[in-house]
């Protein structure tokens, strides 16, 4: 199958959904995430290893999701309840392997001891295994906290925390279940890794995905893989520059703006500087990864103060997750 490509100034373009999406589907994604690679690094010899490339994974992993969401939205709709069935499942069995957990009395007598203080100390995991007996060893591997649920009482704690994340889940599923269906989308014009100039700003920013209609109605999508334990939602502590949502990527990224500031304040900015005031853009960002609203992104605006909203019609949320992927569909039947 043939790519309709523009020059690598002017970033990847397809005609309408159809195209898009086939182009993503597993038996072509690899020649598209090639060809958007050589587009946008022309001199390049060589394609990225693609197991140690983020921004090569990003766009196999990402536009591919992407693509089915838009042109098969039904299919799309029952894998993510099939995942979160999945999910729920998980969550059960790790809280009946919590609660069947009853420490020994020599495991008690264990984490009181100086001789476990000494090897906590070392790190040694080895021999702190070996201080266990095999129930208990069984027991800790499901806890992503270890040893220090034993400390400091907190078992019972991650227990209900985990009965909550069930319980969300569960009417996150039933929420989205009631939705409407939405209708695949067909006709629109998608670009890829779409490049922007915005005034005060160095180089050229690139929009991940650009939906439009007749060059007069656009929506910016941000496609995100990030996970909850990836990242950190934090405010900058610039002396003489106002504070600025940053989320720091594990590991070892350098920090970035909030993905809802960044579309609506830099992105759609450079993208009416473009194409004129008189423009409808709206602006979303989509967590593929994540299934339901109850992240560190969503909680900045209750505990940094931070406006994740879009003031184009609305004001509507900028951010979605997969269980409100029908939400992100609606807005955008709304939009064109």
């Amino acid at each position: 199958m043939s790519v309709h490509m523009k020059d690598h100034k002017t970033g990847f373009h397809f005609d309408d959904c159809r195209s898009f999406y086939e182009m993503s589907r597993e038996d072509h994604i690899e020649d598209l995430c090639a060809a958007i690679y050589k587009n946008l690094h022309p001199r390049a010899r060589n394609l990225p290893d693609f197991s140690n490339d983020s921004e090569y994974a990003s766009w196999h992993f990402s536009l591919s999701d992407f693509a089915q969401l838009l042109y098969q939205p039904d299919l799309y709709c029952q894998k993510t309840i099939e995942e979160s069935d999945r999910l729920i499942k998980a969550i059960d069995e790790k809280i009946s392997s919590l609660l069947s957990f009853s420490p020994s009395k020599e495991l008690c007598q264990l984490l009181n001891s100086e001789a476990y203080q000494s090897l906590k100390e070392s790190g040694d995991i080895v021999n702190i295994n070996k201080a266990l007996d095999d129930k208990a060893i069984d027991a800790l591997k499901s806890l992503e906290t270890g040893l220090t649920v034993l400390e400091d009482g907190s078992l019972k704690k991650i227990i209900e925390d985990l009965k909550k994340q069930r319980d969300d889940l569960s009417k996150a599923i039933a929420l989205m279940e009631e939705e409407e269906t939405c209708l695949p989308f067909e006709d629109l014009c998608i670009d890829i890794e779409y490049p922007i100039q915005i005034k005060g700003e160095d180089g050229t920013k690139r929009i991940d995905v650009l939906l439009s209609r007749n060059e007069e109605t656009f929506a910016i999508i941000e496609l995100k893989q990030w996970t909850e334990d990836s990242i950190n939602v934090f405010l900058s502590e610039t002396e003489g520059e106002e504070p600025k949502c940053l989320v720091n990527v594990l590991p070892g990224k350098r920090s970035q703006l909030h993905p809802a500031v960044k579309v609506r304040d830099y992105y759609k900015k450079g993208l009416m500087e473009e194409k004129g005031e008189d423009v409808q853009v709206a602006c979303f960002v989509y967590l593929h990864n994540q299934l339901y609203n109850d992240s560190k992104l969503f909680r900045a605006y209750k505990d940094l103060k931070v406006n994740i909203f879009d003031d184009v019609k609305g004001p509507n949320n900028i951010l979605y997750t997969r269980l409100w992927h029908k939400r992100l569909l609606r807005r955008l039947s709304e939009l064109f």
